[in-house]
This record gives structure tokens, C-alpha cells and sequence, in this order.
């Protein structure tokens, strides 16, 4: 009977034990599957985390590409410039026994604002062939009167000597730069004496637009110009007294566009021959600071 009691123990404690042991394998695999379920979901959380990373920096990374690359062409435009090329668009050259003509004709070209040049380029057309052909015409009418009057040297058998007439139209670029266009257009007729014709044209190419002395002294230019221009034939007098005509007012002989823009970005007021001084001293020029 003790034997029986002490075998019936035995075989409790064995399944109890099988139980126990199962019980911890089933434990066991539930915490690994779980493992495995929580890995793969933070992996997976943790993807879609660098994903959304990566992404947002991509879009910040283009966002701030497109903002430079907005930026870079706004500054670009700002900073754009009138660039002016002034090319040779005609040239005349003759010389026969009455007239020795050199002409040339200029055009202006703009990268920002050639309608106003080209208003420009239409002027310098009209003055060079209105110049031109009255060159011509005064050249051979004056030829054929000094033949008319003029016998033929018997002797020779040879027309009396004859000085042909000299012709000379061209242009002098005055300033070009960031700032401004200047640039004076001038027919020069020598006989005995030489006598010119002159246009002058400015530009102000931050304001895009041709300038007057009105525009840079203001309403009262003609007294301001005239001050300072009278302060500077005091002091030519010191050297020079002979030159100048005394009493005459500069006042009378300024002209609002009779002027050019120098490379220094200073006016010089322009005035014709015999106007302020004798003929002898030529086309006077004075500087007028503003």
C-alpha cells in the first residue's frame, strides 16, 4: 500500500513538472512573437521616421534653392546696366577738285532701352544728311562761281589755282558708362575760316532718359550757370583779358542742351564761337559743378 502511495506521488510530480514545462514554453513564445511583432513595428515606425526626415530635408533643400535661384535673378535684373555700342552705321569720303569731304555716321545701340536711342539715331541721321548734301551743294556752287569768274591761264592753259572746299563730319563720345551717355555730332566747314555746326545728346540711364540743364540745376539753371561761368572768365581775364568781350552776358547765349557729361560725371556748358570772346579763341567750354 506505501508502495502504491509513494508511485502515485511520483507520477504527480512528473506531471505536474510537463505541465510547468509547457506552460513556460507557451510563455516563452508568446514574449518572442511579441518581440518580434514590437521589433518589426518600430522598425517599420522607425522607416517611415527617417522616410519623413529625409523628405522634409529634400523639400527644405529645394525650397531654399528655389528662394536663392528667385533671389539670384532679381539681383541679376537690379543689376543690369545700359549698355551702349555706338558702331559706325555710315561713311562718305570724297575729294575731287571742289570739295574734301570725310563723314561719318554713327548709331547707338542699347541693350535695356532702345527706343530712346533710336530716337537718338534718328536725329544724327537727319543732321549728317541734311549736312551732307548742303555740303555738297555750297561745295560745287562755290567751285562754279570762282570758275566763272576766272579766265583760263593762257600761258598754262590751266583753270586759276582753286583751294577745295573741307568737309569734316563726325562724332566724340563725351562719357559712357553705368551712369551716362553723352556725346557731341559736329559738321566742320573750313574755308578761310572754319565754321561748325554742333548737336549734343545725354542720356541718364538710371532714369533712362535724356537730360537737360534744367533737369540737373533745377528751374533756375540759366542763373546758376551763369554766376559760375562769369567766376571763371574773372579768372581767365588775369591771363587772357584780350579774348573776352566785356559786358556780354552769358545769360543770352546758354542753351538748355548745349552741353555735354564729361567722364568725371561733370557738366561743361558749350558756347559758340564770337559769342563770349573774339573768333580767335574758338568754341569756349566751362565746367559747372552742381
Amino acid at each position: 500500500m506505501n508502495n502504491h502511495k509513494k508511485y502515485y506521488s511520483l507520477f504527480l510530480c512528473l506531471i505536474i513538472i510537463f505541465l510547468l514545462s509547457a506552460c513556460q514554453n507557451k510563455v516563452s513564445n508568446v514574449a518572442s512573437s511579441s518581440n518580434t511583432t514590437l521589433s518589426t513595428e518600430d522598425n517599420n515606425s522607425m522607416s517611415i521616421s527617417v522616410e519623413s526626415i529625409v523628405n522634409s530635408e529634400t523639400n527644405i533643400e529645394s525650397s531654399i534653392s528655389e528662394t536663392l535661384s528667385i533671389e539670384s535673378e532679381s539681383s541679376e535684373s537690379d543689376n543690369v546696366s545700359d549698355i551702349t555700342i555706338i558702331e559706325v552705321a555710315k561713311e562718305v569720303s570724297i575729294e575731287n577738285s571742289y570739295m574734301i569731304l570725310k563723314a561719318k555716321m554713327p548709331q547707338i545701340k542699347s541693350n535695356l532701352n532702345q527706343e530712346l536711342y533710336d530716337a537718338i539715331n534718328y536725329e544724327i541721321k537727319q543732321k549728317f544728311e541734311q549736312d551732307l548734301e548742303s555740303a555738297k551743294k555750297d561745295a560745287m556752287e562755290e567751285y562754279d562761281a570762282f570758275n566763272a569768274t576766272n579766265e583760263t591761264v593762257a600761258l598754262e592753259n590751266l583753270p586759276a589755282s582753286y583751294s577745295p572746299m573741307l568737309v569734316d563730319i563726325y562724332y566724340t563720345i563725351k562719357c559712357n558708362d553705368s551712369n551716362y551717355f553723352s556725346m557731341e555730332f559736329t559738321t566742320t566747314t573750313t574755308r578761310a575760316n572754319a565754321s561748325y555746326s554742333t548737336i549734343f545728346f545725354n542720356v541718364d540711364k538710371k532714369q533712362n532718359k535724356r537730360i537737360t540743364l534744367n533737369d540737373i540745376f533745377g528751374d533756375n539753371f540759366l542763373t546758376i550757370i551763369t554766376d559760375k561761368v562769369n567766376d571763371q572768365i574773372e579768372e581767365l581775364k588775369k591771363t587772357n583779358d584780350w579774348a573776352y568781350i566785356e559786358g556780354t552776358d552769358p545769360k543770352l547765349f546758354i542753351k538748355n542742351t548745349f552741353f555735354y557729361i564729361n567722364e568725371n560725371h561733370q557738366s561743361v556748358v558749350v558756347f559758340d564761337k564770337y559769342t563770349l570772346a573774339v573768333g580767335a579763341a574758338g568754341v569756349l567750354q566751362f565746367i559747372i559743378e552742381k
